[in-house]
């Protein structure tokens, strides 16, 4: 290891004592170093840091909008043993309806969701009716697992963050490109344990698969993966 180290030490200065011949060089042939310098600048200058060409700009033209799952549609999602289907029942230019099933419990959830992300502004369990709720529909409590887009990062906070936009995912339906995957971090303040949470949203399709891990000694890692598509 420490031999490679050495090589590659011995190799980074050869290239820098190859630089520095040839500026002489150029200056020994009359050539102005000084010139050299400047369109060396100047070459410098006009290149573009991949940063400002990477994701940010490829996030800001994203419209959350568009990973939205379709209506009418269930999503069928396997998860060990057990099986979860997701259905939007009804959506409109506002708000999402959905109705989540997973053993004898149903969740009704009405999303607010827009082209930056979505937040939860109502859930019922076990509802007695599944009909359309949000044709007249006014928010009343405060949004909550707020999901946006716009919020960049690792993942490593309690609020939710975009970590990658154009992730390529294979999920027991199938394979899908350009998913964006948004987590969040939440520690336990008494034992200090992190539950780290993962979802996958893909274009017109919407969630297609969410990790949830828990670290620790006794650990584990729960993966919830889309399987089947019904109309």
């Amino acid at each position: 290891m420490n031999k490679n180290i050495l090589l590659l030490l011995i190799f980074s200065l050869a290239l820098a004592g190859c630089g520095t011949g040839t500026v002489s060089e150029g200056s020994a042939n009359g050539e102005s170093s000084e010139e050299t310098v400047n369109e060396q600048v100047k070459e410098s200058e006009t290149e573009i840091p991949a940063e400002e060409t990477g994701t940010e700009k490829e996030v800001d033209n994203v419209d959350f909008n568009q990973y939205r799952s379709p209506v009418k549609t269930v999503k069928t999602f396997s998860q060990d043993e057990f099986t979860i289907t997701h259905e939007i029942t009804d959506q409109n230019g506002d708000y999402v309806q959905e109705l989540v099933k997973f053993g004898d419990v149903s969740t009704l959830s009405i999303y607010e969701w827009n082209e930056r992300g979505y937040s939860l502004v109502y859930s019922e369990e076990n509802p007695q009716s599944q009909e359309s709720l949000i044709e007249e529909f006014e928010t009343v409590e405060s949004p909550k697992e707020i999901v946006s887009i716009s919020n960049k990062g690792e993942g490593g906070n309690l609020e939710w963050e975009m970590v990658a936009s154009n992730e390529e995912v294979t999920v027991p339906y199938g394979s899908f490109k350009g998913v964006i995957l948004m987590k969040k971090t939440i520690t336990s303040e008494t034992t200090g344990q992190k539950t780290i949470t993962s979802r996958y949203f893909a274009s017109e399709m919407g969630l297609i698969k969410e990790v949830t891990e828990i670290d620790g000694e006794n650990g584990y890692t729960i993966v919830t993966e889309l399987e089947s598509i019904t109309k």
